[in-house]
Order: structure tokens, then C-alpha cells, then sequence
């Protein structure tokens, strides 16, 4: 493990090696893998790299019910419609991971976790629900569409699905995977100049990466007009505020402590006073008895 002079600086043969890890590891629960974790779910899991242009380099993830860029129909689920249930159960994931592993080795692993269409990639890097090892979660879901117009409409959107339908179920089927495909030639020959810009080491001049960057993907994203169904936007929210507390108390807390002895004297003193009573009343008697043997002598 090459070892840090600055926690935030990486050399190019680390973000190379990084690079080599991400495209050669295959997750596995043995310790001594990079991905020593393993995600238990009721569904099929699906492994998809996720590249980020900024920094060069691809993102690991795991989803279920992914169909960003295939020819297959997305899981459907049938949802009742009764009012009394409130809730519907979607899916249920375990993940087990190691708390001694981690990529990125200066820090404790963690796992990035959103929901979200089934034809478009979540960006790990903007998205920032961060679970923590050790919790559990619930995450409630609403449903909502936004049907657009396209042109000559201001909306101007593209039927995805009906497209890819057209195209015999080829191409892809939302915008972001439209705009995915823009980030292939950049993606394949330009991660070292993107990995280089961001950690400013070397010469970052790259005429045809600049190009691409700057012409190619702007003009070809431009085509990648918004889905005229806006598919679904994600809530999440607590059921409830209120907070389930279990507190341990001593055995006997000072102010106990303090209270017992109070306790205590206070019975003493009762005592003592009922007991003083009783000497202070024979002594009278005692006096006047010889007050009495006094007169008649």
C-alpha cells in the first residue's frame, strides 16, 4: 500500500493502479478482494461501472432491476390499490461488508444507496445518501409522472421508450443513456488526461481531448433531448419523529446516594425525637414523686 505525504494527493501510478483494480476485481466476500461485500436481495444484482469524466476514473455499483442500455422489459410489480394498505413492500437488500476494507484506503469504507429509474445511471459521487456500517434503513418511495409535449412544444422531449420500441429494442432509452454514449470515445482514450487534470501532476496539454471534450460531447449531447416522461422523482422521508430511547441508569446515582442517607437520618431523627419524649416524661414523674415523699417528711 504506497503511503500518503498528503491524504488528499494521489501519483499516476496509483490512479493507474485504481484503474487497473476497478476493471479486474470481481466482487467476492473473501477478505483479501477489494470488493470483499456481498449484496443479499431477493432480485438479481447487476454489476455496472460508472464512469466520471472529471476525474477519470469509473465508480463500482451494484443495481437492481437495471435496464440502462439492454433489449429487456424492466421487473414490474403490481401494487394493490386498496387504501388500507398503506404500505407496499418493494425489495429488501443485506449487505455485508468487511469494516477493515476499503478502496480508498485513508478512509472506512462506505456504500453510496439510491433509488431511481431503471433505464438511467445515479452518479455515486453526487449522490449523497451515505450509509453507515452498523444501521439499518427504511426508504419510502412516491411515484409521480410529468407527461411532456415535444416539438413544436417549449418542451421539445423525446418518447424514449417508443423509440427504442421503433428500433427494435436497440439504443438507448433515456436521456442519460443517450448522453452516456456521447462520453465512449472520451471515456476509452482520455481517463489518464481527465485523471492527470484533476490531480495536477504532468503535462495536461491534449489537443484531441480537448477537442473532444469541448466539441464532440457538447454537439452530440445537444441531440439527447429531455424524456417526454419524466419517469419518477424520489422522496425519502422518516415515518415518524419520534425517537425510540434506551437509556442505562447506575445502580445509585449521587442524588440516590444523597436521598438514601436523607432517608435514613430522617428516620433516626424520627426516632430520637419519640425516644426523648419518653426520657423527658419519666424524668417529670421521677421529679414529682419526690417532690411528694419531700412534703411528707
Amino acid at each position: 500500500i504506497p503511503k500518503f505525504a498528503d491524504i488528499g494527493y494521489l501519483r499516476t501510478e496509483e490512479v493507474e493502479a485504481l484503474h487497473h483494480i476497478l476493471y479486474s476485481s470481481v466482487p467476492s466476500k473473501n477478505k483479501g478482494n477489494p470488493w470483499s461485500f456481498l449484496v443479499k436481495n431477493q432480485s438479481h444484482m447487476k454489476t455496472n461501472l460508472i464512469f466520471n469524466r472529471y476525474i477519470g476514473l469509473r465508480c463500482m455499483c451494484f443495481s437492481s432491476n437495471l435496464h440502462f442500455n439492454d433489449n429487456s422489459e424492466p421487473d414490474k410489480l403490481i401494487i394493490s390499490s386498496s387504501p388500507l394498505e398503506r404500505r407496499e413492500f418493494l425489495d429488501h437488500f443485506v449487505l455485508i461488508m468487511q469494516a477493515n476494507e476499503s478502496l480508498f484506503y485513508q478512509q472506512l469504507p462506505v456504500v453510496v444507496f439510491s433509488v431511481h429509474s431503471p433505464f438511467i445511471q445515479n452518479n455515486p459521487i453526487f449522490v449523497a445518501n451515505v450509509l453507515k456500517l452498523g444501521h439499518e434503513y427504511e426508504v419510502n418511495v412516491r411515484l409521480e409522472e410529468e407527461h411532456l409535449l415535444p416539438h413544436p412544444f417549449p418542451t421539445n422531449c423525446t418518447d424514449y421508450d417508443e423509440m427504442w420500441r421503433k428500433n427494435n429494442k436497440t439504443g438507448p432509452r433515456s436521456q442519460e443513456a443517450c448522453q452516456k454514449k456521447c462520453l465512449e470515445s472520451f471515456e476509452e482514450q482520455c481517463w489518464e488526461y481527465a485523471s492527470a487534470r484533476m490531480l495536477s501532476f504532468g503535462n495536461n496539454d491534449n489537443p484531441i481531448c480537448e477537442k473532444i471534450e469541448l466539441e464532440e460531447i457538447p454537439r452530440c449531447e445537444m441531440n439527447c433531448k429531455n424524456n417526454c416522461l419524466d419517469t419518477i422523482k424520489i422522496t425519502a422521508f422518516l415515518e415518524t419523529t419520534e425517537v425510540n430511547v434506551m437509556k442505562h441508569n447506575a445502580l445509585y446515582s449521587k442524588e440516590e446516594l444523597f436521598s438514601y442517607i436523607g432517608g435514613l437520618m430522617g428516620c433516626w431523627l424520627g426516632i430520637s425525637v419519640w425516644a426523648s419524649v419518653g426520657i423527658f416524661e419519666n424524668a417529670i414523674r421521677k421529679i414529682v414523686q419526690a417532690k411528694r415523699l419531700f412534703r411528707k417528711n
